[in-house]
Parts: structure tokens; sequence; C-alpha cells
């Protein structure tokens, strides 16, 4: 059965602007900044193996910083996380819609 596979090289470049991690890392006062951007990349849908690769650490520490993120937050699974995370980024894009009709 044939599929399409990739690979991310370290040379690639990021895949979020490095510029937004400071508008991630507020959104998620109570994470570490890693853990927050883990957060952030994992709603978007990355796999493990690209989150680390964009981060520059292992496999098993996206795995450490999903956990710690889950228990800090005091949540059940990671798909509460995603919830979570996609209604703070909602609640952000409607602060900001509404700041600029005004």
């Amino acid at each position: 059965m044939a599929g399409t596979y990739f690979t991310v090289s370290k040379k690639t470049t990021h895949l979020i602007s490095q510029a937004y991690w400071p508008i991630v890392e507020e959104l998620f006062p109570e994470l570490s900044p890693n853990e927050a951007k883990t957060v952030y990349l994992y709603t978007l849908g990355f796999s493990l193996r690209i989150i680390a690769c964009e981060l520059a650490v292992s496999m098993n520490t996206v795995r450490t910083y999903l956990t710690r993120a889950k228990d800090k937050m005091v949540l059940n699974s990671l798909v509460e996380i995603r919830q979570i995370c996609n209604g703070r980024i909602s609640l952000q894009i409607l602060y900001f819609i509404t700041l600029s009709n005004h």
C-alpha cells in the first residue's frame, strides 16, 4: 500500500513564526513557555515528531510537556487540552475583533 511520507530536516524553517510565541505563552499563563508551545502545536494537529523537531527536543520531552500541561490545567485527556486551547484562541480572536470595531 503506497502512502505519502515526509521527513523534517533539522535545517527546516520553523513552522510557526517565532514572533508569535509570546502570544501563545500569554494564552497559557499557567504553563511554562515550552509547555505552551507544545500545547499550541498539538492543538494545530502536528504530530509529536514534528513538534519535537520544531522545538528541538525529543519526542519523550514533548510527551512530558503535554502530561505536565494536562496536570497543571487539571484536565483528564489531551482532547480536553485541544478544546481549551481552541476556546482560548477563539476568545482572543473575538477580543481583537471587538477592539478593531471601536
